[in-house]
């Protein structure tokens, strides 16, 4: 859920994407409601240790291959493996953008935890390309492309 939130929200127009605690203690705290949260960062002050939770490479992925100033572009995905397309297209989710480095990026999101999917990429400048993706069950993976 935590990749579907941030995708969906660039796929809507945010212009970033923040959480709210990147780094907790071993109890989800502190808290001034004194509840238990999970956080990308589990610090564990006695030990001197920090613990990446798999949030964290969920917000790193999107970090990594969506730079600053990138802005978003329209997207379709295409060559759904599965017969179902209207579930399909409720548990695979991308969100695309051009970089200020000139490049293109897709984010693809397989929400589904037991089938894989085989997504299609194409860009219309670019018709004799074609990039195939695999989707694992519950993964996240990004296509990265510069037009010649």
């Amino acid at each position: 859920m935590y990749g579907h939130d941030i995708l969906n929200n660039l796929r809507n127009w945010a212009i970033g994407w923040v959480d709210w605690n990147m780094a907790l203690n071993e109890q989800g705290g502190p808290s001034w409601i004194l509840n238990s949260a999970d956080s990308p960062i589990i610090v564990n002050a006695t030990a001197d240790e920090f613990y990446k939770q798999p949030l964290y490479y969920f917000l790193t992925h999107f970090s990594r291959f969506v730079p600053r100033g990138s802005v978003r572009i329209v997207s379709q995905l295409d060559g759904f493996t599965n017969t179902s397309l209207a579930e399909d297209q409720q548990l695979v989710e991308s969100v695309a953008f051009a970089t200020p480095e000139g490049a293109k990026v897709l984010v693809v999101l397989n929400r589904d935890r037991e089938r894989m999917y085989q997504v299609v990429v194409k860009d219309p400048l670019m018709p004799d390309v074609v990039a195939r993706i695999q989707l694992p069950p519950s993964s996240v993976a990004t296509a990265l492309w510069r037009e010649k």
